[in-house]
């Protein structure tokens, strides 16, 4: 049943499948274990049909796609689904979750819910007989309300917009949450505010959206944000300020918005020292003063990439930058990338990566930069960044990839041969 996974197109299946007897066997039965039932008025008809299949068990991952979250029809489909006894991904889009629909959620391991509404019951409701599995929660577009923090009316609002009840029980044993908007990484923000207090043994966190004008910082962290078993956070700078006081774990950080240095400190005081092993970070201007302090505080770290829109590192900054880190002996990846893409960085890729191509490149820089003010200094050249590297690699003799300017330009070498050599 291997074969089938690395078949991802659509047409080269039923091919495989007429190869032989036995393939066409197993190719039914894979189509059988994962399904996407996109139109919504079909998704009643086939549950009918399959409540009485004998092949009902095979199935293990379902998309459904329902007509409108608010219909008592999509609740009662999505109930429906408790007849899948081996079901362990299921993906709902416009639907809603309701204490009716328990069943059906039991036995899942994956859950993704897309332009799902969602409400929030009673933290101190009974737990269900039956305990939920479920391990991997991806929210999208979701809509989600704290009963502790709406009044009366505001609940019999969201009762009458059909807003759907999540049990928190259903994530005391997540491991991995995944929230997301289209519209706003502000969105993220509250939804991840109710549901991290409830989801303790959480190890894997993302909370992405699109950057926002506005991005209003919490007025107060909430009291019970402790999540002592998470390992990895993706995610704006204010909630990394709030999770990592009380993630002793983490290991990797990735911080998706801009931060100014102060910001930054702040981020670096409270992470864990000996348990860090990645972090990324956008600053609006560059900083010497960042990297000094993650590698002063952040000894154990392997992977450091920051970025920066505007300045840069300076060819003296840059030519003791090993001095620099040798208090991270196990540094294996450095990248200090400029962000936008530069009229130099644009001049390079046309000029090509060459000693002939970086001279064209930079007059071409020089010309474009007399107009106006530069963002960021001039990238290192190639007959720089070999001096660099040999004063880097003679404090942290571990680095294999390092970049410097021009994210295109990877400097990597293998452990065993100690070779540098330039990739494009």
């Amino acid at each position: 049943m291997r074969i089938f996974s690395y078949i991802k197109d659509n047409e080269s299946f039923p091919k495989l499948a007429l190869t032989s007897r036995q393939f066409n066997v197993l190719a039914r039965e894979e189509q059988t274990r994962n399904k996407y039932w996109q139109k919504a008025e079909d998704v009643q008809p086939r549950i009918a049909s399959w409540r009485t299949s004998p092949r009902r068990h095979l199935l293990k991952d379902l998309n459904i796609r329902l007509a409108d979250h608010s219909d008592d029809l999509a609740t009662q489909n999505i109930a429906a689904l408790d007849i899948f006894s081996n079901l362990s991904a299921l993906t709902i889009q416009n639907g809603r979750i309701t204490p009716t629909v328990r069943a059906a959620l039991m036995g899942l391991t994956s859950l993704r819910l897309m332009w799902c509404l969602l409400y929030i019951v009673e933290r101190a409701a009974p737990p269900p007989a039956t305990p939920f599995t479920v391990m991997s929660v991806m929210l999208h577009e979701a809509e989600i309300a704290d009963r502790s923090c709406l009044d009366d009316l505001a609940i019999r609002a969201f009762r009458a917009r059909g807003l759907a009840l999540v049990p928190m029980h259903l994530l005391h044993g997540l491991q991995s949450l995944s929230i997301s908007s289209d519209r706003s990484v502000a969105r993220v923000i509250p939804q991840a505010h109710a549901l991290l207090p409830d989801a303790y043994n959480l190890v894997h966190l993302n909370a992405v959206g699109p950057p926002s004008a506005y991005n209003p910082e919490p007025r107060a962290a909430p009291a019970a944000l402790v999540l002592p078993a998470l390992t990895t956070f993706v995610g704006p700078r204010c909630l990394a300020g709030e999770l990592v006081r009380g993630a002793g774990h983490l290991a990797a950080l990735t911080v998706t918005n801009d931060v100014t240095a102060p910001q930054a400190f702040d981020v670096l005081s409270a992470l864990t020292p000996h348990a860090m092993r990645s972090i990324e970070m956008p600053l609006t201007r560059w900083a010497d003063e960042v990297l000094c302090e993650i590698a002063h505080r952040l000894t154990a770290c392997k992977h450091v990439r920051l970025v920066y829109h505007y300045l840069g590192p300076s060819d003296g900054f840059l030519f003791d930058a090993g001095h620099h880190l040798e208090p991270m002996p196990v540094l294996n990846t450095l990248l200090l990338h400029a962000r936008p893409v530069g009229a130099f960085e644009k001049a390079l890729s046309y000029y090509g990566y060459s000693a002939g191509g970086y001279i064209q490149a930079k007059q071409k820089w020089e010309a474009d930069g007399a107009a106006g003010m530069r963002a960021v200094p001039l990238p290192p050249s190639e007959a720089q960044m070999w001096e660099y590297l040999a004063m880097w690699t003679r404090y942290n003799p571990r680095l294999e990839v390092i970049s410097v300017g021009v994210r295109e330009r990877l400097w990597t070498r293998a452990f065993r041969d100690r070779v540098w050599s330039l990739g494009v």
